[in-house]
């Protein structure tokens, strides 16, 4: 597919995953499956040091905007996964913090989350971005997979929502 070739923007029509549980996490791309598996290791671990743990409870931090106190995971989640990219646990980590942690200690990839969401992914061969043109994608949170991306000098993409991953066999700019 190329962008910015004359012939007027492309129609394209994405597939839609439900992220609902724990696991559609890996089944709609936006974790690796291996990642995903260290993560939950490494936050039920974290999580059942945390609940053990006097330390936690003197603190008395809440977690904005509920009334439930903030057991101050997300630095020792950081320390236990640093071979994980920081998008990646970030992406884990805003999913599952809404899990009560004593439910979260016995979780699995199947237990439901409690802010299930949308991941519109485009699948592509080959995409080039022309000079001066824009790859637009409009979606909350959006996924392109495909084979080599080229971007052309001064094209570029624009993500209207919160989340892009991109997965590409290469990435050039020319």
């Amino acid at each position: 597919m190329v962008l910015g070739d004359g012939s007027g923007p492309p129609d394209l029509q994405p597939t839609r995953f439900m992220v609902a549980k724990i696991g559609d996490l890996a089944e709609s791309g936006l974790i690796d499956a291996a990642e995903l598996g260290t993560l939950m290791t490494t936050a039920q671990t974290v999580t059942s040091e945390a609940l053990r743990s006097v330390e936690t409870f003197r603190a008395r931090r809440m977690v904005p905007g509920t009334r439930r106190a903030d057991l101050g995971r997300f630095p020792a989640m950081m320390a236990g996964s640093a071979n994980v990219r920081a998008e990646t646990l970030n992406v884990f980590w805003r999913n599952v913090r809404g899990i009560a942690p004593s439910e979260f200690v016995g979780s699995t990839l199947s237990t439901e989350l409690t802010r299930p969401f949308e991941v519109w992914k485009w699948l592509f061969g080959p995409v080039t971005v022309g000079a001066n043109s824009t790859l637009q994608i409009k979606a909350r949170h959006g996924h392109l997979t495909c084979g080599e991306l080229v971007i052309n000098a001064g094209g570029q993409i624009l993500a209207t929502g919160s989340t892009l991953n991109i997965s590409a066999t290469s990435i050039k700019g020319v």
